[in-house]
């Protein structure tokens, strides 16, 4: 699918370098299956992101 979406992108005319911004799967590995799962796991990876080197989460934490 993450194949597919990068093609069609392309078509689009956005460069490899835009591309490379690109991430599939979104969210975190939570497990999810609902809708709503899905969009929590999300969230959750946007946070872990925006909270790397605040509240004491080293750079290296995993948010993939």
């Amino acid at each position: 699918m993450a194949t597919a979406l990068r093609e069609k992108l392309k078509g689009f005319g956005i460069s490899v370098e835009e591309l490379a911004w690109v991430k599939a799967q979104a969210g975190l590995d939570l497990g999810a299956i609902t809708p709503d799962e899905i969009a929590l796991s999300i969230l959750a990876e946007i946070l872990c992101i925006r909270s790397k080197g605040q509240r004491g989460l080293s750079e290296e934490a995993n948010c993939a």
